[in-house]
């Protein structure tokens, strides 16, 4: 049977493949040149958008930052409250110490029509983000003529391993460089039309103010760079003279009342450490503790060691966690792309010859600098880099390929080669067949076949966290919160569900007991007194 969250993905598709006519059509009364490198994005588009959306069940498994956040969009759609019982926090207590809350918010709507699962709830991630390259193309095309950069640019995000492999999975934080792409399009629009429409040019920086707000929603580590780069654009816009000071007045006061809530929360989180508070039915949320001692190096001792480190990161792509990175394929095959960019930077800085994109993807890279030194070395803390980073990369290519002829068929083939040994890579490490890195696997099969008995109690292998059976199971917030045992990410029961192992195993009646099959030589247990079945990994037993 046909998932039915499947239709709105065939529907994006169609809208895509639209898009691609519309602009392929457009292109007949450009130079034949022009028109193949038009025709070759539009391809690169389409196979980016596939690349991004086919089988969302990959990675197998779920991630526990994946299966909370899930579980918290779940109760918001059903009760308005978070598994805390807190109502539309501005952001989730989560384990206690914190997660961003725009995901949850984003995967209302899919889990009201399609229903909570893995796949459905990665949808709005694989959306936005093919929605934010998409959105890229169309503000390259409409503000500059090189359709030869505009080519390299488009392809170089498309194949990025680190673009594909965060469209795949709901980590709440990896909205935020979409959301940060999509509001620097807004404003080069509005810099672009503002000598014709003054009106128009502020209707998009206001989409652009609007962008950055969610941005600083989507995770707590880009308040390091948007105050400095919206500084910085707004400095930029006025010396160009495509700002005025009542709109820019008017663009920052949208941002404080966009951003006040959140405000609020850094200030009780980090100043007043008070309780959670309410405010118009949007709690301010009060944490057990801050993530910014787990997520920053300040006071770490290790500071000289953190540089190196985020050094050998910036080349080699890598942060030891294979579920952010591809060991010598990075974020976008960084060893090949980091001689590239840095080739681009200098000689840029040396002609200065800088385009408006250079400028402002240049004060992005420039913002940045704060999260580079002072947020601890990983991919995903430090994913507001990797666009900038990309953007020189294709400058460098483009300085490199001008003057060749049929540079354009040596990048297709290598982008293609470099594609498909990422994908190969990928599926190896997260296909259904593969080892477990990360996602653990199989709870939904687990929770199919315990949902068609009656049991009073299920007894999960020790280790098992909450959140994971949760996702594929839930339960009322009202009843968790009534019948949990345990605080934060230590929860060890509740309702029927424990998340141990007890200590005997014993034929009681309605009960099942969930163990790795590897494990059932270290108890001492009769299976003539049940009935068992294996799943995967695991052997149930339980006796009627």
């Amino acid at each position: 049977m046909i998932e039915s969250y499947l239709i709105a993905l065939f529907l994006f598709v169609l809208f895509v493949l639209f898009f691609n006519y519309k602009e392929v059509k457009r292109s007949k009364i450009e130079s034949s040149e022009d028109r193949k490198y038009i025709l070759w994005t539009q391809i690169a588009i389409l196979i980016g958008v596939l690349l991004r959306t086919i089988d969302l069940s990959v990675p197998s498994g779920i991630f526990v930052d994946e299966a909370i956040s899930g579980y918290d969009s779940w109760c918001l759609a059903y009760y308005g409250v978070d598994q805390h019982l807190l109502s539309y926090p501005v952001y989730l207590k989560s384990w206690g110490t914190g997660q961003s809350a725009v995901y949850s918010y984003l995967g209302i709507p899919f889990i009201k029509l399609f229903g909570l699962s893995a796949p459905v709830y990665r949808l709005p991630m694989a959306l936005v983000s093919c929605i934010s390259l998409i959105f890229l193309y169309y503000t390259l095309r409409r503000t500059q003529q090189n359709t030869f950069l505009t080519f390299i640019i488009i392809l170089l995000f498309i194949i990025s391993p680190w673009h594909i492999m965060k469209s795949r999975w709901a980590l709440d934080c990896n909205l935020s460089p979409d959301f940060v792409l999509i509001g620097v399009c807004l404003f080069v629009l509005g810099y672009y039309v503002y000598t014709q429409k003054i009106q128009k040019s502020l209707l998009y920086y206001l989409g652009g103010c609007l962008l950055f707000s969610l941005a600083a929603y989507s995770y707590g580590v880009s308040w390091f760079m948007l105050p400095f780069f919206v500084i910085f654009l707004f400095i930029f816009l006025y010396r160009k003279k495509r700002i005025t000071i009542l709109q820019t007045g008017t663009c920052l006061l949208l941002l404080l009342i966009l951003l006040f809530p959140l405000i609020l929360f850094a200030y009780n989180l980090l100043i007043a450490k008070g309780e959670a508070f309410t405010v118009g039915g949007i709690t301010i949320t009060s944490l057990v503790e801050s993530r910014h001692n787990d997520t920053t190096i300040l006071g770490s001792g290790y500071y000289l060691g953190y540089i190196l480190r985020g050094i050998s990161m910036l080349f080699t792509g890598d942060d030891g966690l294979p579920w952010n990175s591809i060991r010598y394929i990075g974020q976008f095959y960084n060893l090949l792309g980091m001689p590239f960019a840095i080739w681009a930077l200098i000689r840029l800085i040396y002609t200065r010859k800088f385009s408006t994109w250079d400028l402002i993807f240049g004060l992005w890279l420039l913002s940045t600098l704060p999260i580079i030194l002072i947020v601890r070395p990983n991919v995903n803390h430090w994913n507001l880099v990797w666009f900038p980073l990309m953007y020189f990369v294709g400058r460098g290519l483009s300085f490199c390929f001008e003057k060749v002829k049929k540079s354009g068929y040596a990048l297709i083939g290598a982008a293609c080669i470099l594609t498909i040994v990422f994908a190969v890579k990928y599926i190896h490490l997260f296909g259904e067949n593969a080892p477990l890195i990360g996602f653990p696997r199989n709870y939904d099969k687990l929770q199919e076949f315990s949902g068609n008995k009656n049991f009073d109690r299920i007894y999960y292998p020790d280790g098992t966290i909450y959140v994971i059976p949760m996702f594929y199971d839930p339960v009322s917030p009202y009843e968790f919160e009534r019948t949990k045992s345990g605080v934060g990410g230590g929860i060890t029961s509740y309702g029927k569900h424990y998340l141990y192992t007890p200590p005997e195993i014993q034929p009681i009646s309605k009960t099942l007991y969930i163990v790795y099959s590897s494990d059932l030589d270290k108890y001492n247990i009769d299976l003539t007194e049940f009935q068992t079945q294996k799943i995967n990994e695991f052997t149930l037993l339980w006796n009627d």
